[in-house]
């Protein structure tokens, strides 16, 4: 297939364009150039802001597009525009804080979303960025009713720049004390990159439609302090509140806890295969940034 890429060179999208290529595919990106411009040199590198001149894309046509990058409905609304005559599919990466999760007990495809911002609204904050979204979404849908929208949940695994997750990662490798501030019982889902990158290939590949949630494995805090404890020579993980010297992992502690209860068997039915908290916190130090 020939697919173009809006992004591709760091952490989901450049898992999902190292998916591409080994699967085979022929790979455009579209990108500033600012992150990993190296990267990926068996593909076409297409440089450009895409909130401004699409024009350098071409006129090519491409069997899908792959939007990793889109934050802003004014941004997406100027690329499903220019691509809808270039590729008869889109997949977009969403997010699950498009959901309005306030008062649930879980959340599926079928959780009430959030209400869009006003029109004029174009910076991307943490009260904003669900709501944008939302209405990012709706822009693809407008182009293109049968795209494929993936909403991640929590993503971590190799190339985070985040540090979200990795952070206490390399803190158990290096026997640090860490402490977390939150109860064990409470829940908590992540999704390693290489696992949606490859459920967006697979979508992609089959032209799939309509909305799949892509969270990890359901788990709890005590699960992940006792896979950090393996890891850990003198396994001292404990949970209480953190100290300066000692930060806590850099996760949404203060979200919707129904949001760390998002189902994802609407994308297992459709091969999505998720790794446990277990296997990744196990395989954690074989990724290139924890790699002495």
């Amino acid at each position: 297939m020939k697919l173009l890429i809006f992004g591709g060179t760091q952490f989901v999208g450049r898992h999902i364009a190292e998916t591409a290529l080994a699967h085979g595919h022929e790979v455009s990106l579209f990108h500033r150039g600012q992150t990993g411009p190296g990267l990926h040199p068996q593909a076409e590198h297409i440089l450009g802001d895409r909130k401004g001149e699409l024009s350098v894309i071409g006129d090519r046509r491409f069997d899908a597009v792959i939007d990793v990058s889109g934050y802003l409905p004014q941004v997406v609304n100027k690329s499903v525009g220019f691509t809808r005559n270039l590729t008869n599919h889109y997949l977009f990466i969403s997010t699950i804080s498009v959901y309005d999760a306030e008062g649930m007990s879980q959340v599926d495809e079928a959780t009430p979303l959030l209400v869009p911002p006003a029109e004029e609204v174009d910076t991307v904050t943490n009260e904003t960025y669900g709501g944008l979204k939302v209405a990012c979404e709706a822009a693809v849908r407008s182009a293109f009713p049968a795209a494929t929208i993936l909403r991640p949940g929590l993503v971590g695994g190799p190339y985070d720049h985040t540090k979200r997750f990795d952070r206490w990662i390399q803190a158990a490798i290096r026997d640090e004390e860490i402490r977390i501030p939150t109860d064990p019982d409470r829940a908590v889902q992540l999704v390693d990159g290489r696992d949606l990158a490859e459920f967006a290939l697979n979508a992609t590949e089959r032209n799939l439609a309509g909305t799949f949630n892509i969270t990890g494995v359901p788990s709890n805090w005590g699960e992940l302090a006792a896979a950090l404890r393996a890891l850990a020579p003198s396994g001292n993980v404990e949970f209480g509140p953190s100290t300066d010297e000692n930060p806590p992992m850099v996760i949404p502690l203060d979200s919707s806890d129904a949001l760390f209860r998002t189902s994802h068997q609407r994308a297992v039915e459709q091969g999505f295969s998720p790794r446990t908290i277990q296997e990744m916190v196990a395989d954690a130090p074989n990724w290139p940034q924890n790699l002495a």
